[in-house]
């Protein structure tokens, strides 16, 4: 599958949600809150937000399906529709609806894409959790995916945070790519998100977790030995271009290091560390 670029975003930088009457008004607050996130952070577009805030339907599950699924909630983009159990479930929402746009039937939303074929979804999911502990955690929204947010922030640190928070915004997994094609090969690239979308697809599935439990780890390992490699080759080039000492190169790395060790080995297995003690 061919990776697109996002396409060029033509809305006015106009906030029109107030005007909105599809919006339940018990959220309101909350998307006061959200929208001080972009205020707060001139790097990410709020354009994406602007677009789909204005006619979006906004609704606490109503409907006896909606309240019996495992979901927290929910964001159809084709329908422009959030429906969430509790109130605090809506950032997680808001975020995808604030990196989502469709052109020519492809739905580009944060760092995945596709129509019937979805690549990027475990990335997507992976960094939409982390975004939402890093700004909302304290209101009480309920974080998720956390395997796929550990390796969404290892990535975050090659990349950058204020670079990987601006392409998320802009629902640019083309560019994100290229930034990560400095460290790795683009068909590495592509294997590595391939592997992060079915791990994602195994632990957040009942049925294939009880079929591939197994190739949780094996898949672990495989993601964070690419991690790892462009996390050097970061590093060196850091070195060998001047712009880091040695000292912050090998503070870097054990950082790096501390990351995998605390939420990876201690949380689920001490195999997947390939640094040798």
């Amino acid at each position: 599958m061919n990776i697109r670029p996002t396409p060029e975003i033509k809305e006015d930088y106009l906030n029109l949600r107030l005007k909105n009457k599809n919006i339940n008004k018990i959220f309101w607050p909350k998307l006061n809150h959200f929208e001080k996130m972009f205020q707060e952070n001139k790097h990410m577009s709020p354009l994406l937000y602007y677009k789909n805030i204005k006619d979006v339907h906004i609704h606490e599950a109503i409907k006896l399906k909606e309240e019996k699924t495992h979901n927290e909630g929910y964001f159809c983009a084709k329908k422009n529709y959030i429906w969430v159990k509790r109130k605090f479930n809506v950032y997680h929402e808001l975020l995808h609806l604030s990196s989502s746009i469709i052109e020519d039937n492809i739905h580009y939303c944060g760092f995945s894409q596709g129509n019937y074929f979805i690549i990027g979804e475990g990335l997507n999911e992976g960094y939409t959790s982390l975004l939402e502990y890093r700004y909302f955690y304290c209101e009480g929204a309920d974080t998720s995916y956390e395997l796929e947010m550990i390796m969404t922030c290892l990535i975050e640190t090659i990349i950058g945070q204020k670079t990987m928070e601006s392409l998320y915004f802009k629902a640019d997994l083309f560019n994100l790519i290229i930034e990560l094609e400095n460290y790795a090969s683009y068909n590495e690239i592509y294997n590595f998100i391939s592997k992060l979308d079915l791990l994602c697809e195994i632990i957040n599935s009942n049925i294939l977790y009880y079929f591939f439990s197994p190739s949780i780890n094996i898949l672990t390992k495989s993601l964070i030995k690419f991690i790892e490699k462009c996390k050097i080759k970061k590093l060196n080039d850091d070195l060998q271009n001047e712009t880091i000492t040695k000292e912050e190169y090998q503070k870097n790395l054990d950082d790096f290091y501390n990351i995998i060790t605390k939420y990876l080995c201690e949380n689920y297995n001490s195999k997947i560390l390939t640094r040798k003690k």
